[in-house]
């Protein structure tokens, strides 16, 4: 019997199946600066392009506040991109397939009174149009936690740093703002040296933790990720002042919805 050439139906739908599922896993396999392949459209042309652009609006946008807010600005500043996919699997459907924000990490000291000084960033932010968020904003947690702590009694044991940091509390279209506060580390020379370990991390942790950009998705689902964070030793140093505040802006600049 001579053989029959060619492929059967069931055969040629697999083929199709396994590079419909190749083509899917390469749509955003480009080339890094090194020239190594990296899943992540980064390197794309017109996405380089999207998030210059995003940089330029947060570094306008930093004006904009430190136009009209008083404080020391430290000269280092942290920075953090990431590009990611979205899952779809049977725990959970993102709603995107990729998506790449970029935050910028700015640091403020002030020796004023905390309260009326960080409200006073608040009524910055409201004036430059951005919308606030009534739960996740300074106001919310001054009045929900300063206030009925009374975190300006002599004998308070609470620390700037304790409350709550706005995670993402100010929203002007594609962009966010995070918040976050501490004290400068000098602490008591009665202390010891496990309280002053441990305080002086809590205060380090306060500055440090609001650099990063969050994914949306769960960890190891990231294309990319580029960081250049900044040590809250060095904030110390050059900003010597009673309080620093570290103010992130964010923007999303690249999504492709499934």
């Amino acid at each position: 019997m001579k053989k029959q050439s060619g492929f059967s139906v069931v055969e040629a739908l697999l083929c199709l199946a396994v590079l419909a599922g190749v083509i899917a896993a390469g749509l955003y396999v480009f080339k890094s600066k090194d020239n190594v392949t990296k899943s992540s459209p980064v390197n794309d042309e017109k996405v380089k392009s999207l998030q210059q652009k995003a940089v330029d609006e947060i570094n306008q946008h930093f004006s904009d506040i430190e136009n009209n807010f008083q404080a020391e600005i430290a000269s280092a500043s942290a920075t953090d991109e990431l590009c990611e996919r979205g899952e779809k699997n049977w725990k959970r459907t993102d709603s995107h397939v990729v998506r790449c924000s970029f935050r910028k990490t700015k640091f403020y000291g002030f020796n004023s009174e905390f309260r009326q000084t960080i409200l006073q960033l608040e009524n910055t932010l409201i004036a430059k149009n951005w919308k606030v968020n009534d739960v996740d904003s300074i106001s919310s947690y001054i009045s929900e936690y300063y206030d009925k702590l009374e975190y300006k009694k002599p004998d308070n044991t609470y620390l700037i740093s304790d409350l709550p940091k706005v995670l993402s509390g100010y929203k002007k279209d594609t962009f966010s703002v995070a918040i976050s506060y501490s004290e400068q580390p000098a602490i008591s020379a009665s202390e010891s040296s496990a309280a002053k370990s441990g305080l002086k991390y809590g205060l380090k942790y306060a500055l440090e933790d609001v650099q990063a950009e969050s994914p949306a998705g769960p960890i190891g689902s990231e294309y990319f990720t580029a960081e250049k964070y900044v040590n809250a030793e060095k904030i110390f140093e050059e900003l010597n002042n009673k309080f620093i505040i570290a103010l992130a802006i964010s923007a999303e600049y690249f999504r492709i919805n499934r």
